[in-house]
């Protein structure tokens, strides 16, 4: 840490970075009017999972789609896999999904 730029000491505090990385999704089923399990796969996940974790779900290309737009908790299941459940009742369609890790970005 440095407070003006030029002088650094140490802060005690130790930072980690996760560079996760999806390949692929896995449904059990559409979405339906309840919420189906949806399985993320990819690499780099931080596992045990941080707090926080969440999966946001946003209509593409379709008129209401500010009103198509859902956050769900998610939870890595290792760190290779992400388990969230989508968003009851909605429509058929593209879908945008965004997994945030650390609960922030």
């Amino acid at each position: 840490v440095a407070l003006n730029g030029q002088c650094f000491f140490s802060s005690g505090l130790n930072y980690v970075v996760y560079n996760a990385m999806v390949e692929s999704v896995s449904l059990l089923g559409a979405p339906a009017e309840t919420p189906v399990a949806m399985t993320v796969y990819g690499e780099g996940f931080p596992y045990p999972g941080l707090s926080g974790a969440f999966c946001r779900f946003r209509a593409i290309g379709t008129e209401n789609a500010d009103r198509l737009d859902q956050t769900r908790s998610a939870t890595t299941t290792s760190t290779t896999e992400l388990e969230v459940d989508t968003p009851a009742g909605q429509v058929p369609g593209q879908w945008e999904i965004r997994c945030m890790l650390n609960g922030v970005d």
